[in-house]
């Protein structure tokens, strides 16, 4: 082949991909992401490339381990990691691990020798490949590879009358130590690091700024912060910090915190797993029902009330009563509300009903007036003595609060339509509810087995009206137990 016609050939290569060519010369540098493991911290340089954030694949293998194979018959790249082979083609926004297509943001892209993946392709590839937990978190612009503790904590603030709540909801749940310190309050959280999003309104009078530094989260008091009232759930998953001017002359001070003694609800959904529970004859378990309301009412829960919510299952999960206990009493919760779905041989029988403990079955059991008394340290020194009742017995000092409570059920849901069993209320020997260190019912929503009923606790209508009247419930059970009082 002549050289002039070589020539006519690269000019008529050029003219065609003069797009591509240019795309590649005007490749921008991003700013660096920052891969965290349990040993430290290394750098990982991202290019931007056709409008996307793009890394080079052996920059990956060098950090991660893994070993890179180019097959150039088939034009592909072969990747052998910890537990997977990865396969890689050109111009595909996806990539092959073990034989299972997992897709990726954008496309794989080829720079003469050079690959360069989309930057999730390390959680969503790497990640199962090597057998490793990653996450990629933008805002700071950080890869967690590992158990790495680096909690989101979103803060909210929000005006309420002359006052104004900074609440903190911290995901995953990480410790933390909540203080006053001078004109500021501090959150220090025991992890590597944090990212902060704030939301809400500006109220510079009280809160002068919320910011993060390092593993801190620090509230500056505004000039006209006289009464402050830092709270959290004991949990490490959420926290408040109720902020007040000071009362003028002739003025009544700000309202108590209507979160004193409410401050954690425990949802237990019913059933899950191996136990599906009652069925419908269109096919319709209660283990599904119970979890579906079980969700609408946690999120209920926490964006009206503002209170922080444990549930014993998240999932289609087999959890035995004792573990559910052990969950609901560990938490700290100051309330149980246990969903089911009933089932009767008539399919005529129907309607909701709020069961409570059966005390008469278990004061047999109660330990004798006698009993010794049970000598602990205490932490910092010192001991104390305590009293010793057995676990299936912690239900029985919240009797009466129990009763109180599932009279408010009734009556709110009355109120909202929901058609009710003619014994609405009633008490029986139940496990669950007898290990419940709180005040606890066990919601029966309605029979499964009753074509109205399954038919409406699969809609929309009758989960909402139970969800609302739950609500009004606990909004009543709060505003008593702030007053220290009972329903």
């Amino acid at each position: 082949m002549s050289k002039r016609l070589v020539g006519l050939m690269l000019v008529a290569l050029a003219a065609s991909g003069l797009r591509a060519i240019t795309l590649v010369a005007r490749q921008s540098a991003g700013s660096a992401y920052t891969i965290v493991t349990a040993s430290g911290r290394r750098p990982l340089p991202v290019r931007a490339m056709g409008g996307a954030e793009m890394v080079a694949l052996d920059q990956l293998a060098q950090i991660f381990g893994f070993a890179l194979r180019e097959d150039t018959l088939a034009g592909s790249m072969n990747i052998t990691a910890t537990r997977q082979t990865v396969v890689l083609t050109p111009g595909q926004p996806a990539a092959s691990v073990g034989g299972r297509v997992l897709s990726l943001s954008s496309a794989v892209l080829r720079d003469g020798r050079n690959w360069y993946v989309p930057v999730d392709f390390v959680p969503r590839v790497v990640g199962p490949a090597t057998g490793q937990r990653i996450e990629i978190r933008p805002v700071s612009r950080t890869i967690l590879v590992g158990d790495i503790r680096w909690p989101q904590v979103a803060v909210r603030l929000e005006r309420q009358g002359a006052s104004v709540r900074v609440s903190a909801d911290v995901q995953p749940a990480t410790p933390f130590r909540l203080t006053r310190e001078g004109n500021t309050v501090v959150a220090r959280f025991d992890a590597t690091s944090l990212d902060l999003t704030l939301g809400g309104a500006s109220v510079t009078d009280l809160v002068a700024s919320v910011r993060a530094d390092g593993v801190n989260v620090i509230i500056d008091l505004g000039p006209a912060a006289s009464i402050v009232r830092p709270a959290d759930d004991g949990a490490g998953g959420r926290f408040t910090v109720d902020v007040s001017p000071a009362p003028r002359p002739g003025q009544d001070a700000p309202p108590p915190d209507l979160n004193v003694g409410l401050k954690i609800v425990a949802i237990d959904a019913g059933h899950g797993g191996e136990e599906p529970g009652a069925k419908s004859a269109a096919g319709a378990m209660e283990k599904d029902v119970t979890l579906a309301l079980a969700r609408q009412l946690k999120a209920a829960i926490e964006s009206r009330l503002g209170l922080r919510v444990v549930m014993t299952r998240e999932g289609d999960d087999t959890v035995p009563l004792d573990r559910r206990t052990a969950t609901i009493n560990n938490s700290q919760s100051n309330v149980l509300i246990s969903l089911h779905a009933d089932a009767a041989f008539r399919p005529t029988v129907g309607g909701a009903e709020i069961l409570t403990l059966s005390p008469s079955d278990y004061q047999r059991r109660l330990p004798p007036a006698t009993a010794p008394a049970l000598t602990v340290p205490v932490v910092g020194g010192g001991t104390r003595t305590i009293d010793v009742v057995p676990w299936d017995l912690a239900q029985l000092p919240h009797v009466a609060a129990s009763t109180a409570f599932a009279a408010s059920v009734e009556r709110h849901l009355r109120e909202r339509q929901v058609p009710m069993h003619p014994r609405a209320q009633d008490t029986l020997p139940l496990r669950l509810l007898a290990g419940a260190n709180m005040p606890a019912i066990l919601l029966e929503t309605g029979f499964l087995t009753n074509a109205d009923d399954a038919a409406a606790l699969s809609g929309a209508d009758r989960p909402a009206a139970i969800v609302d009247a739950l609500i009004a419930a606990l909004t009543d059970l709060r505003a008593s137990m702030a007053r220290g009082g009972g329903l």
